[in-house]
């Protein structure tokens, strides 16, 4: 019965996240930083090479409906058309964790063509998965 009670009482440990979830995560704040407002990435492909991650995604509200550029800094673009709901990441491990290298919100073409040659990055991360 102390035995029972003792378990009972002590805390569960949580989790620690995934290293994709982290990613993920790292991502999401980037793209939220970039735009100034909340955002929910919906993940298309993660792919990963040492330290070195890229995240191709799609950008939607926080309660899963359709983002509004309005209030950021792309908002006269993306009422002319020139933005688009993508969003890719480049990020790199660090001692405290994954840090955005370099991102793309709203490409509207492939906007990651030289990041490799930019940043020293593995090509073979950049792959199609």
């Amino acid at each position: 019965m102390l035995a029972a009670a003792m378990l009972a009482a002590t805390p569960l440990l949580a989790q620690a996240p995934s290293p994709r979830d982290a990613i993920i995560a790292a991502a999401q704040a980037g793209a939220a930083a970039d735009l100034g407002k909340p955002v929910k990435l919906v993940v298309d492909s993660v792919k990963t090479v040492g330290e070195w991650a890229f995240v191709l995604s799609h950008m939607q509200s926080p309660d899963g409906g359709r983002l509004d550029y309005r209030g950021t800094r792309y908002a006269e673009a993306a009422a002319n058309g020139g933005k688009s709901y993508s969003h890719a990441v480049l990020l790199r491990l660090r001692p405290g964790g994954w840090d955005v290298v370099e991102q793309a919100v709203g490409p509207t073409d492939v906007a990651w063509t030289d990041w490799a040659a930019r940043y020293n990055a593995p090509p073979a991360v950049f792959a199609s998965p």
